[in-house]
């Protein structure tokens, strides 16, 4: 695609529907199989008319906040946005479950962007308006439901220029109260244009899956924007039935020999969890082609485990295309070529500390990722934070950029969009730049993302990673959680110090204080310097943002507060398995149910019990029941990881639950009520699982 032959995003899909009419876009996928699809020209006409009901209720420009869950109705409710002229903002559905925990981000994006309206369906609004209304004080917020599309003729041309603003794109909050990206349709066009260079999407037909929710850039632009602006096809995969069944993922690639798909890391490490022999003898992943990963960093172990568990199904190294970028510059800054293999180099750990780059012998110093070359038309600089200068070649630094691409700034924040969108390089006259806060440097050509500059840890004048800590903690002892640690600094003594917060498994405090000691000695062998503090908490209680990131910052203000759920503390002077669900296991589910089904109801109703405290409070709980009527969050179980717990006792007990019955019965003793009607209903085929 050319982004210079469009002038706003509704010209480039509607030449798309005119060009392209017959072609499908995007099909939904469940587990059952497809559930309806929308060509380039049911784009258009359902796009415009929504966009016709839009345009008779508000004015152009007006902020219309998107509550809907991922599927093709989103897919049309963020065009028509576009389509009408008002101001597309996604927003992170809240968890029904944890309302006073999600509740308060939707409050403050509708209170920053003066929103107008929320655009849902007409089954979210029954549900949730009464609840909203009285919660968030959102009275003059109007709600439009998509069922309430007009007539597509009625629809008026927008008239709408690059320069001018398409949608707000809020950041996570992973550091900072969320704040809305300004991005305008030629900073989107641009950097679409240099995704689809970069990627080679214009070489040929491409079509690829999507489970990355669209309340994100990497979601959105991929499962949403691209396809269009580029012109191929996509399957659309719920995020929850991905967390449900991981290698269902890939059963699609296989199933319909698609080219391209990815996401951050950590999807990658799940499914390398999940495998199983049997699994793997059912895929050929031989026609995947582009493996990207980014959105979080991404890890050389990781590539390396996936690629070798996976070589038997066909995939190949050379399919990971490592890529970094961030909402404030669209979505994509630099990636590497594809087709490449993936640039891992070895550096001497201290000497990054001390932001020099000095690489390491094999099998020594930290293993880090390139993120390729700055894509066309960017200017990306490695930059002192301190004295803006330059950095000369062999120094980390700040990552700059200055492009097209680069938004406009943040929503209604004139302070903070001149600090981070107006950087000028000391000495460089006329060119503005955009202030990553990520570190960074240049290596053999490639970039490297070594980390942020406000979690710099720095303890006796060396700087230290927090992911380079928390990679070492996740294997450190098989109580700890992988991927469910913080590392920062603190103050012991009037002198700085390292702490580590992780959550583990519950088990008696002796047990976790040679955990806490097997967390000391691993990062003090793998970092030169061993935490001062190290914490265990819960299961689900480490703060994070909705997508996924650690709120390092976050996590330490919990801690100093006493806000923060503990297992135990352990410090020193300053200076769970995965459930694969396999086909032996659904055998022995439906024995379990067939054994459940012949005891009286309070034996079944204590053999229910006694299978979901076992399955969330893990083997080494033995302490009392939790209070039946809390929350199943304050049990430690968010949002993603009631999709394992389902997945688990499907498998477990032969029965088959939906999502929205854990969610809406949020509760233990729910949870039980729900299993127990599943029991007393005749067995019904469950979805099926990767390999069935």
């Amino acid at each position: 695609m050319s982004a210079e032959r469009w002038g706003s995003l509704v010209a480039a899909a509607r030449r798309r529907a005119e060009a392209s009419s017959g072609k499908v876009l995007f099909t939904a996928l469940e587990p059952g199989g497809p559930q309806g699809s929308l060509t380039a020209a049911d784009l258009d006409r359902r796009s415009r008319g929504l966009a016709s009901t839009l345009q008779e209720q508000f004015p152009r420009g007006a902020r219309v906040v998107l509550l809907l869950p991922p599927g093709l109705d989103y897919v049309v409710a963020y065009w028509a946005c576009l389509y009408a002229g008002v101001i597309p903002v996604p927003a992170y559905p809240p968890d029904p479950g944890q309302l006073d925990r999600t509740l308060p981000r939707l409050g403050s994006i509708l209170r920053d962007c003066a929103a107008a309206a929320l655009l849902t369906t007409e089954a979210i609004r029954e549900l949730a308006g009464p609840i909203f209304r009285e919660r968030l004080e959102i009275a003059d917020v109007r709600w439009v439901a998509t069922e309430e599309a007009g007539d597509p003729e009625r629809w008026k041309e927008p008239g709408l220029r690059r320069e001018d603003l398409a949608f707000l794109q809020y950041t996570s909050g992973s550091t900072r109260e969320p704040a809305g990206v300004m991005l305008s349709h030629g900073n989107i066009l641009d950097n679409m244009a240099m995704v689809t260079s970069r990627f080679e999407l214009d070489r040929g037909e491409i079509s690829g899956v999507f489970w990355l929710p669209p309340y994100h850039d990497m979601g959105l632009f991929g499962s949403v924007v691209l396809p269009v602006l580029a012109g191929f096809s996509v399957f659309l995969m719920s995020p929850l039935d991905f967390l449900r069944d991981p290698l269902w993922w890939l059963r699609i690639v296989s199933e319909h020999r698609l080219m391209g798909t990815g996401g951050p890391n950590f999807a990658y490490d799940l499914c390398v969890r999940k495998s199983t022999p049997e699994v793997k003898a059912s895929l050929d992943l031989s026609s995947w082609t582009i493996a990207f990963s980014g959105a979080e960093p991404v890890r050389a172990a990781t590539l390396a485990r996936f690629a070798a568990e996976f070589a038997p199904c066909g995939f190949k190294p050379n399919a990971f295309l490592p890529c970094y970028g961030l909402a404030e510059a669209t979505v994509m800054v630099s990636a590497s070529a594809r087709g490449a293999p993936p640039v891992v180099r070895r550096f001497d750990e201290r000497a990054l500390g001390q932001r020099s780059v000095a690489p390491a012998p094999d099998g020594q110093g930290v293993e880090l990722v390139g993120a390729g070359h700055a894509a066309d038309g960017l200017d990306v600089r490695i930059v002192d934070p301190e004295s803006l200068e330059p950095c000369p070649p062999g120094k980390v630094g700040e990552i700059w950029a200055s492009g097209t691409n680069v938004a406009q700034g943040y929503w209604g924040k004139k302070e903070e969009t001149e600090a981070t969108f107006g950087a000028a390089l000391k000495g460089v006259d006329g060119r503005r730049y955009l202030r990553t806060g990520d570190l960074g440097f240049v290596h053999d050509g490639h970039l490297f993302v070594a980390g942020r500059i406000k979690d710099l840890i720095i303890v006796a004048g060396v700087n230290h990673y927090p992911q380079d800590v928390e990679s070492v903690v996740s294997g450190a002892h098989p109580f700890v959680r992988p991927g469910c640690g913080a590392a920062f600094e603190i103050e012991r003594g009037g002198t700085a110090a390292l702490a580590v917060v992780t959550e583990a498994k519950e088990a008696p405090k002796e047990a976790l204080a040679e955990a806490a000691l097997a967390v000391r000695e691993a990062v003090g062998a793998s970092q030169a310097i061993a935490p001062a503090l190290v914490v265990f908490i819960p299961k689900g209680a480490l703060p994070k943002t909705s997508s996924g990131k650690v709120r390092r910052r976050a996590t330490r203000q919990a801690l100093q507060d006493g806000s923060l759920p503990l297992l135990a503390s352990f410090e020193w002077p300053a200076g769970h398995a995965a459930h694969a669900g396999g086909a032996a296991e659904r055998a022995a589910a439906g024995s379990r149910r067939e054994e459940l089904s012949k005891l009286d109801r309070a034996a079944r109703r204590a053999a229910v019990t006694q299978a979901v405290l076992e399955a969330i409070q893990g083997p080494a709980s033995g302490a009392a029941a939790p209070d039946p009527d809390a929350p199943l969050a304050t049990l430690g179980i968010d949002s993603v990881q009631i999709v394992e717990l389902l997945a688990q006792l499907e498998d477990d007990l032969g029965v088959v639950l939906q999502m929205n019955e854990l969610v809406q019965r949020a509760t233990l003793r729910g949870l039980i009520d729900a299993i127990d009607a599943e029991l007393d209903r005749p067995p019904r085929q469950a979805p099926p699982r990767a390999g069935a």
